[in-house]
C-alpha cells in the first residue's frame, strides 16, 4: 500500500517501521547518552543517599513452571550534590551499614 501512495520506492525504505527498527534506535541514542554523561564528569563534591526497603515481584522456576514471588529489596539512590543529579541506585543484601558501603563502593 505505501508503494501505492508513493511513500516508498523499491530503492528506498527508509520510511518503512517495525518494531526491530525501533529497538535499535533506542539502544543507539541510550549508547550515546550513556557515553555523553561519561565525558562531562564533574568533580564529585558531595555524595547523598537515602534508601528504603520495596516490595519487588520475582520470577521462581520451579518444576519447569513459572511462579511469581513478592520479595522485600533494600534500594538505596545515589544523588551527587551540587546540583541534584541523579546517579543511580544500587540493590543491597541487607539494611545493615557493611552491605550499603559495599554496594556503594562497587557503583
Amino acid at each position: 500500500m505505501l508503494e501505492d501512495i508513493n511513500i516508498i520506492s523499491k530503492g528506498d525504505q527508509s520510511k518503512v517501521i517495525d518494531k526491530n527498527k525501533i529497538q535499535r534506535e533506542r539502544k543507539k541514542n541510550r549508547l550515546k547518552m550513556q557515553h555523553l554523561d561519561h565525558e562531562n564528569i564533574q568533580i564529585l563534591e558531595g555524595l547523598y543517599f537515602d534508601g528504603r526497603k520495596d516490595t519487588t515481584f520475582v520470577i521462581d522456576t520451579k518444576k519447569g513452571k513459572n511462579i511469581r514471588k513478592t520479595i522485600k529489596e533494600e534500594h538505596v539512590v545515589l544523588v551527587q550534590e551540587p546540583g541534584s543529579k541523579y546517579l543511580g541506585h544500587v540493590e543491597t543484601a541487607s539494611g545493615h551499614g557493611y552491605s550499603i558501603k559495599t554496594s556503594i563502593k562497587t557503583f
